[in-house]
């Protein structure tokens, strides 16, 4: 019932400060759960949202910020009822990502192809800045175990097989972008210039 009063509540108290409500009426169905849409949709995933089943939600709505934050640490409700079914469990964790474990990948599976990626792009005689760069090394440092150039690799992976897809550009100089003005105002041929992939 606490859900379905909050939905009807005027645009003015939501803008007022009441944060609760704005999580329910603006933030998840404009943002949260709009992405978590797309995203599992893309891949054929169907989500759940079990935290925002009516009665969960509408119990989440009386809670006042006191119940919610103790000792600095936020979700007590939660935490209780996790230390009752998982007594053992460490839940002082700080928040990780979910993040894509591109070294890992690159130092192994992705070996083969990041090495053809290397090779190709020198062959192309990219433009002298990005040449200069000794992907060699960069290379050389990540099988070794480091991870630092992970996302530069990636990146180049990333470029290469996307001028080798159809449509892709064979020709460096007919593509490089032109030198813009300084104030970052492009010209007018510029401007009235289609796109290009």
């Amino acid at each position: 019932m606490a859900v379905a009063a909050a939905m009807e509540a005027t645009h003015e108290s939501v803008c007022a400060g009441d944060f609760g409500l704005r999580i329910f009426m603006v933030i998840c169905p404009d943002d949260v759960l709009t992405k978590v849409d797309r995203s599992t949709m893309a891949v054929s995933l169907e989500s759940r949202t079990p935290f925002l089943s009516a009665d969960i939600a509408e119990y989440a709505m009386h809670l006042q910020s006191g119940d919610l934050i103790a000792n600095g640490r936020g979700k007590q409700p939660l935490r209780r009822l996790l230390a009752r079914l998982l007594p053992d469990a460490d839940f002082t964790q700080p928040k990780t990502g979910f993040g894509v474990p591109i070294a890992s990948l690159l130092r192994n599976e992705l070996l083969d192809l990041l090495d053809s990626s290397i090779a190709e792009f020198r062959s192309q005689a990219p433009p002298a800045e990005l040449a200069s760069i000794h992907w060699e090394g960069l290379r050389d440092r990540l099988v070794a175990g480091d991870d630092g150039p992970a996302p530069q690799l990636w990146t180049l992976v990333a470029f290469e097989l996307w001028v080798s897809a159809p449509g892709g550009f064979p020709d460096w100089e007919a593509h490089r972008p032109r030198q813009m003005h300084h104030s970052c105002i492009l010209d007018q041929e510029r401007r009235t210039e289609p796109l290009s992939p």
